[in-house]
C-alpha cells in the first residue's frame, strides 16, 4: 500500500492527536474496576435482545467482561466479553465466540451483539464477524448487571463509552444507521441506556428515564470517549491521525480494499458524499496541523497510479 501513496503525498511521520470534544468515556484499569448496576426484571433478557457498545482495549485478557450478567455459579446469564483463546484478542458473546485477531490495543470499535430467538449474531464497527461454537441457554438470574467486568472477577481493561442494551434483536441496517449517533433514551425497545457523558462522579446515569443508574466500582477513572467528530480521517480508529490513516483512504479510494461502512465515513474527510483526491489532501492538512477545523473541499484535484 505504500506504493499507491508516491505519486500522491510524501512520506509523513508526523501525527496529530485528536481532540474530543465534550465526550466521555470511563477507562477500566482491569484489575478491579468496574460498573454496578442493579438486578431488575426488565434486565433479565433471554430469547431477544441487543447488547451494544463502544471499546477502547488497552490490553487483552482471558474472557475480560464488557457487558455481562453472569457473575455467579451456574446463573447463565448473557455476556459479552473478550474471547477465551489466547491472544484474547476475539470477542465471546454467550459463549460463542470469533476467531483471535480481530481486535488491536488502543483503537476504537462498536460492537454489536444480537440474540434473535437463539440465533447469534456479532458485528464490529458493522460488520458481521462469524461465530463458532454452542450458545448459551441464557437464563433469567437475580445477578446484578456489570460494565467491565465478568464472572470471578475477569475485568476489562480499556476505555468503554455508549452501552446500549435493548429487549428486541436488532438487524444490521439499523444498527450501522445508529451506533455513531446519540439516542433520545425513548426508543421502542431501549432498556438501558448511558453514554458516559457525565465526567465526573460515581454514578453512570441511565438515559431512558428506567433509572438502571451504575455505580462505579474500584475507582474506574473518567477519559476522553468516542465521538464521531473525531472519527474523520481515523481509518484505522486508533485516536491519531498519521500516515496510516492516509495509506488505508488511498487505498479504499482506488478499490485496493473495501473498507466498513464506518471507515467509509471516516475517509469522506469533507463530507461531500465522495470519496476522492480531496478527501487525502484534506487528510494531509489535518495530519500537518495546518488546519484542523477544515472542511471546505478544494476545487481542483487529481492524482495517477505507479504500478513499480
Amino acid at each position: 500500500n505504500m506504493k499507491l501513496l508516491q505519486n500522491i503525498i510524501p512520506i509523513i511521520f508526523f501525527s496529530l492527536n485528536l481532540v474530543i470534544g465534550q465526550d466521555h468515556s470511563i477507562n477500566f484499569d482491569g484489575n478491579d474496576d468496574y460498573i454496578r448496576i442493579s438486578d431488575h426484571a426488565s434486565l433479565d433478557l433471554t430469547e431477544n435482545y441487543t447488547l451494544e457498545a463502544w471499546i477502547f482495549p488497552e490490553s487483552f485478557s482471558w474472557l475480560a467482561g464488557i457487558i455481562s450478567k453472569y457473575h455467579t455459579n451456574a446463573a447463565n446469564g448473557y455476556m459479552l466479553r473478550l474471547t477465551h483463546q489466547s491472544p484474547y484478542t476475539g470477542l465471546g458473546f454467550d459463549e460463542v465466540v470469533t476467531s483471535t485477531g480481530v481486535l488491536n490495543s488502543n483503537q476504537w470499535y462498536h460492537i454489536a451483539a444480537v440474540n434473535n430467538g437463539g440465533d447469534r449474531s456479532l458485528y464490529i464497527n458493522g460488520s458481521e464477524y462469524t461465530l463458532s461454537g454452542t450458545p448459551l441457554n441464557v437464563s433469567a438470574n437475580n445477578n446484578n448487571l456489570k460494565i467491565g467486568s465478568d464472572y470471578g472477577g475477569r475485568f476489562f481493561d480499556g476505555r468503554i463509552d455508549e452501552i446500549r442494551i435493548w429487549d428486541i434483536p436488532r438487524n444490521q441496517d439499523d444498527i450501522v444507521a445508529t451506533m455513531d449517533t446519540v439516542l433520545s433514551g425513548a426508543e421502542t425497545g431501549l432498556v438501558a441506556y448511558y453514554t458516559f457523558n457525565e465526567g465526573s462522579g460515581d454514578t453512570l446515569f441511565d438515559q431512558t428515564g428506567q433509572g438502571h443508574n451504575g455505580a462505579l466500582m474500584g475507582n474506574p477513572s473518567w477519559a476522553d470517549g468516542y465521538t464521531l467528530s473525531g472519527l474523520l480521517g481515523d481509518i484505522n480508529f486508533d485516536e491519531v491521525l498519521n500516515i496510516y490513516d492516509a495509506v488505508m483512504l488511498v487505498a479504499i479510494m482506488l478499490a485496493h480494499e473495501d473498507g466498513t461502512e464506518f471507515q467509509l465515513h471516516a475517509c469522506d474527510t469533507n463530507q461531500d458524499g465522495v470519496i476522492d483526491i480531496e478527501d487525502i489532501v484534506l487528510l494531509i492538512q489535518w495530519i500537518l496541523d495546518i488546519d484542523g477545523n477544515l472542511r471546505t473541499a478544494l476545487s481542483h484535484g487529481n492524482y495517477s497510479l505507479n504500478n513499480r
